[in-house]
């Protein structure tokens, strides 16, 4: 079963007030009066005491941060002077050397009650700035000075000027009112702090607004010993030093909490937190490569179906359409052919074209679904070269045009040459086929620089195009004009996109109706074309 720390701690001031009550009840009221070990034990209690307010502040004080309670380091600031008024106290009790002035009751009581003041004042400033921000660092040090300088006023009075202090101590007379109605007066403040520090433990159970109750409920308990003790040696007084050596502890230990064990709690957390995400990338990793490796086995088999099926295209579709050729070129080279009708020789034409048109389809579909499979050889590639080539290539087609042809230096390219070439034969094949109605034809293939790329382009007088519908162009099978007008498949243009796109470069055009297109692309590692 997991221990409840708020019970624990409503058990330990319940069997604290317990006792209280029975000595009170049953214990003789001086029963150690007299006795001349008191003074040995007193200043081990105080010692003690001064030692543990000394670590409350250096713990609270070191471990400042914007994100502490500001009403802690009230409390740290405290508990600082009332240590320093508590080492006071402790030299001026009687039967102890002079210090500064000679000791007596009514001096060391002065200390006293200086302290225990400051100190419930630290407690009730916690309790109601428990969630208030620090500060500034400015605000910080004006809380130090201040506390000090406090605890400076009380020394130069108590050491200096005790005749403007009230009596507290009447040799012979014992406690005056005065010094036990201040005492009662913080017993009644003391309950507040204790109150609220309550109801903030039971609202979050965490073990430092327990810790601060627990403190200021054994406090309270202390300066009521202290305000019913009728002697300056008996068992009253001595159980009350005790107990307000456990209300530092228990000060102690709340600050320690937040000051150096929250912050490798918090780092012992994050760390946890951050294995646990690690874990939780390792999954989904693990999930990632196996949906990777799912997936590229679903490629593979697809793959293996596209070449299924690029087989069964160059084969299986190519036999009938050859087929279809060759009849029909028999059947027009027959004698009896030339007995037959217009329309039937013009139909057996027909029959003859699109055979070959579909033959040339089958190859650019091929073509095109083979270059995402191909590996791409790069190597330097002089432009200037593989585009004289490519005309070469083009020169069936361009023959008996009018043609004004001119070509600028194109520089040297990182590319694979044989499908670079490609680009360069589809782009000027498509600028001899859309000029082919000119008078003349004007084409204009060069390289140009922009923001330190060079943009290749092929351009013309051509018929152009609307450029609403130029995003049409790269797509497989789309065309901007009719096929009885100018002969083509629709691939040539997404073959170029594919290209170009594995070269890691874009390709785009401009153009305007009847008044020529320029097509332009880029590559990646392009070098000087100057």
């Amino acid at each position: 079963m997991k221990r409840d720390p708020l019970r624990l701690a409503n058990l330990a001031i319940a069997a604290l007030a317990a006792v209280l009550l029975a000595v009170w009840l049953l214990v003789p009221r001086a029963p150690f009066a007299g006795l001349g070990s008191y003074l040995p034990f007193h200043m081990f209690a105080e010692t003690l005491s001064i030692i543990v307010s000394m670590m409350i502040f250096g713990v609270m004080w070191n471990a400042y941060s914007a994100e502490r309670s500001g009403g802690l380091l009230m409390l740290s600031c405290a508990m600082l002077a009332a240590g320093l008024l508590d080492f006071g106290h402790m030299l001026s009790v009687s039967r102890m050397p002079d210090f500064v002035t000679p000791s007596s009751p009514d001096k060391g009581i002065a200390f006293w009650l200086s302290a225990r003041t400051i100190a419930t004042a630290g407690l009730l400033a916690a309790a109601l700035r428990f969630e208030s921000s620090p500060g500034s660092r400015r605000f910080r040090y004006w809380l130090l000075g201040t506390s000090l300088g406090v605890t400076a006023l009380v020394y130069w009075l108590v050491l200096f000027h005790p005749d403007v202090l009230p009596r507290f101590f009447v040799e012979g007379k014992g406690l005056t009112p005065i010094k036990i109605g201040t005492e009662i007066s913080l017993t009644a403040v003391l309950a507040l702090p204790a109150i609220l520090f309550y109801r903030r433990a039971r609202r979050t159970r965490s073990a430092m607004p327990i810790g601060l109750y627990a403190a200021a409920s054994i406090s309270l308990l202390s300066e009521f010993y202290f305000a019913i003790y009728g002697s300056r040696h008996d068992l009253f007084q001595v159980l009350g030093h005790i107990y307000k050596v456990v209300a530092y502890l228990f000060i102690y230990r709340a600050v320690f909490l937040q000051g150096i064990r929250e912050p490798f709690d918090n780092l012992h957390r994050q760390m946890a937190e951050r294995k646990q995400a690690e874990e939780e990338v390792r999954r989904l990793n693990q999930e990632l490569e196996e949906r990777v490796a799912a997936r590229t086995a679903q490629l593979e088999a697809a793959n293996k179906e596209l070449d299924a099926f690029a087989y069964s295209v160059s084969h299986d579709l190519r036999a009938p359409l050859r087929g279809m050729d060759q009849f029909s070129r028999i059947l027009l080279g027959k004698d009896e052919c030339k007995k037959m009708e217009q329309d039937s020789l013009h139909c057996l034409q027909m029959i003859r074209d699109n055979a070959r048109q579909m033959g040339r389809l089958i190859d650019d579909l091929l073509a095109f679904s083979r270059l995402s499979q191909q590996a791409l050889a790069k190597e330097p590639v002089d432009q200037d070269a593989l585009v004289h080539a490519a005309l070469r290539d083009l020169e069936t087609q361009s023959k008996g045009k009018p043609i004004d042809l001119s070509v600028g230096r194109l520089g040297t390219a990182e590319a694979d040459p044989k499908l670079l070439k490609q680009v360069w034969i589809k782009l000027i094949d498509n600028a001899l086929k859309y000029t082919g109605g000119r008078d003349k034809a004007v084409i204009r293939i060069g390289a140009e620089t922009k923001n330190g790329v060079p943009e290749y382009f092929v351009a013309d007088n051509g018929v152009g195009f609307d450029m609403r519908y130029a995003d049409k162009l790269f797509g497989v099978f789309q065309r901007l004009h009719r096929a009885e007008d100018y002969e083509g498949t629709g691939v040539g243009l997404a073959i170029v996109q594919r290209i170009v796109g594995r070269h890691g470069g874009r390709v785009w055009a401009k153009a305007a109706k009847d008044q020529g297109a320029t097509f332009y692309f880029t590559l990646q590692g392009t070098s000087d074309h100057a």
